[in-house]
């Protein structure tokens, strides 16, 4: 299975602040409730709200398809709930050349 996530050296996915993340992947597992701005400020605002990101490897023949290994296409999901109801996703394939949507 692929490991995704910080690096070693850069802050875990749970404490760390985004502004250090340096590649898509470093996002996988990453959530936050209330949501919080890029510089990790609570956005107190958003009470019940919650914003999470899960990466995986795709086929790029079929992006809808989850590869076990690199083949050179990352697709990124992120969800937003209100009070434990999924309100959006947003779904979006990135590769180290260019970003497709």
């Amino acid at each position: 299975m692929p490991l995704f996530g910080p690096e070693l050296g850069e802050p875990a996915v749970a404490t760390g602040p985004r502004t250090l993340y340096d590649d898509v992947d470093d996002y996988h597992g990453w959530s936050r409730s209330p949501p919080q701005s890029r510089n990790g400020t609570p956005m107190s605002d958003l009470t019940g709200w919650q914003r999470s990101v899960a990466v995986e490897f795709v086929n790029p023949s079929n992006p809808g398809s989850v590869a076990l290994l690199d083949q050179g296409i990352k697709r990124v999901t992120v969800t937003v709930r209100r009070n434990g109801v999924t309100l959006a996703t947003s779904v979006a394939l990135r590769s180290d050349k260019y970003s497709i949507r």
